[in-house]
């Protein structure tokens, strides 16, 4: 950390991540469609920008009294231009210089912690942290949590390239414009939906709008394009949603990775209880994993339950329509899609009296959720090898304790 490599490395990303986004809309000469910018939220605007302001005020003079800081200093003093000029650009502009800040303050963030703040966890340790570095610290935090309970800004999506269908205009939806804490965490923004819940019947005009990447007909045309491409539904559903299916995959595998992470904290607390002279570690960090390793499971599998849900309403979607789209476009009624996947069921048959709505019925009932029932594949896949590494872990240890 001393070797201020990873601060450079940090520096050369978000700059060139800078000139990567610029750099061509100038040079090309090309007009850009200029989108309305959204709307700033004046009082987290003020408080991240005086956050970011006393971080960098207090890391300056963290680096005048012992001049071991100035890379940090570099980095935030590129947050806070970039917080400053993201006022004064265009929509698009103005969502990835807040992405940059983000990065750079998160990153700061965790180096400065890995470098002067972690080393006090150890018992007996020797080392003074100056009050400007502690203030730096506390700056710095506040200016992450206020990033991380700020209202999203809306954008409209780009236009597709080339969709079969007129796609409704796109309307910002709460789930689109909630905080990164209420995405991730509590959900609030269907706080209002429950209530209403509960002390009514809730009709369709109380519903939430949906994401425009939710619309029905963007889903279909999404679902018809992968068809295109494959004609197994298998290798299409894992084409249409293969950025859903690697998110599940992500959070399951962060869930089971995180489950003996409260064993492991009240493990080592009770054995600091039984010698506390023995101990290496300050207890205060176990204590800390005690609420930590639990609270990140349930995130993570709430996460995990949530895009694993809307993966089967897509799909739900996506087939249906493509169903009734086939059945429909059908000119002769003995070659549409309906008879030809009922035929296959009729070999060496009686031949039954079912009608084609029946039929269609049968398709979207049972065949569709027969699908959709498979989603949690992903836990076996995920959580068997992750089970394989711990368990060879457990009995490596216990060798050794032997």
């Amino acid at each position: 950390m001393q070797s201020a490599v990873l601060q450079f490395f940090l520096f050369a990303v978000v700059l060139l991540w800078t000139i990567g986004h610029t750099v061509p809309r100038f040079w090309s000469g090309a007009t850009v469609p200029r989108q309305e910018a959204p709307r700033i939220r004046l009082r987290f605007e003020i408080c991240s920008q005086a956050a970011r302001a006393s971080a960098l005020a207090f890391l300056s003079i963290a680096t005048a009294q012992s001049s071991g800081q100035w890379p940090n200093v570099l980095n935030l003093g590129l947050a806070f231009l970039l917080g400053l000029g993201r006022l004064f650009a265009d929509a698009k502009w103005r969502r990835i210089a807040l992405h940059q800040v983000n990065v750079l303050l998160v990153a700061t963030l965790a180096l400065l912690l890995a470098s002067d703040f972690l080393p006090l966890l150890e018992m007996g340790h020797d080392r003074q942290v100056s009050r400007a570095l502690a203030g730096a610290l506390g700056s710095l935090t506040a200016a992450v949590l206020i990033a991380f309970v700020t209202p999203r800004e809306w954008l409209p999506p780009t236009p597709a390239k080339q969709t079969p269908f007129k796609l409704p205009e796109a309307k910002p939806s709460p789930e689109e414009t909630c905080s990164w804490f209420v995405a991730v965490v509590s959900f609030q923004w269907l706080s209002q939906l429950v209530w209403k819940g509960w002390r009514a019947p809730v009709e369709l005009h109380d519903l939430p709008s949906l994401p425009w990447y939710d619309e029905p007909l963007w889903v279909l045309s999404n679902l018809m394009k992968a068809r295109s491409r494959y004609r197994k539904s298998l290798w299409t559903i894992l084409s249409f949603q293969r950025t859903e299916i690697l998110t599940m995959c992500a959070w399951i595998a962060l869930a089971f990775s995180v489950e003996l992470v409260g064993p492991l904290a009240m493990y080592q607390l009770l054995e600091y209880l039984a010698a506390p002279n023995d101990a290496g570690l300050h207890p205060s960090i176990w204590v800390f994993l005690l609420f930590a390793g639990p609270m990140a499971r349930t995130v993570a599998f709430q996460q995990y339950v949530f895009t694993s849900t809307r993966l089967v309403v897509r799909i739900r979607s996506g087939l249906t329509q493509e169903l009734f789209h086939r059945a429909m476009s059908s000119l002769e009624p003995e070659d549409d899609v309906i008879n030809k996947v009922s035929a296959k069921d009729d070999v060496g048959k009686k031949q039954s009296t079912t009608t084609k709505a029946g039929r269609m019925a049968n398709l979207m009932a049972s065949d569709t959720e027969s699908i959709i029932r498979a989603r949690d594949i992903v836990q076996v896949g995920i959580g068997v090898p992750i089970g394989i590494v711990i368990t060879v872990i457990g009995l490596y240890r216990v060798c050794i304790l032997v």
